[in-house]
């Protein structure tokens, strides 16, 4: 993930000027206030769609540190389709600010 000042470096600038001259690419603000959330929320409709088909589901959890000493947790959603597809869904995934023990993740 990049941060949305990216938009704004002249290099990037620059290049999708290169690579197509026409294009307008919009602000920092538009993409964090419009293009983003408008994204998480047609993927949120997906989620909640396809597990309200799923007759069972399991959740898992997951801990681990980044390369950053930085803690997070994910949890996932696993179910088989109506095709008999597996299918796994990543919930949500928060910094963990203790240890990653049972205690803890309760």
């Amino acid at each position: 993930m990049r941060p949305y000042s990216v938009v704004q470096n002249e290099g990037f600038k620059h290049m999708l000027k290169v690579l197509e001259p026409r294009y307008d690419i919009p602000s920092r603000t538009h993409f964090s206030e419009k293009i983003v959330p408008d994204l998480d929320e047609q993927e949120k409709k997906k989620v909640v769609d396809e597990l309200s088909r799923a007759s069972s589901v399991a959740l898992t959890t997951d801990g681990w540190t980044s390369r950053g000493t930085e803690s997070y947790v994910t949890i996932t959603a696993h179910f088989i389709t109506a095709d008999w597809e597996m299918r796994s869904l990543v919930l949500q995934t928060r910094p963990l600010y203790e240890s990653h023990t049972g205690t803890h993740l309760a």
